[in-house]
């Protein structure tokens, strides 16, 4: 889908979170990555409030 995005000239910045998995289809494989990504994320929102840019990533994923 982000590939999508960009060949339409959105500005994409595309993380991903490689965590192993475990326990399939449990609400840990859900929990954990809100852990680990929560804060990030959070920053990552605060950031587009305060009108700071975004950093596009396209062509690297």
């Amino acid at each position: 889908m982000g590939r999508d995005w960009c060949a339409q000239g959105a500005d994409v910045e595309f993380r991903t979170n490689e965590e192993p998995p475990f326990l399939n289809k449990l609400v840990v494989n859900h929990a954990l990555p809100m852990l680990v990504d929560g804060e990030p994320a959070m920053q990552w929102i605060a950031a587009r409030f305060n009108g700071e840019p975004t950093t596009p990533n396209c062509g690297e994923f």
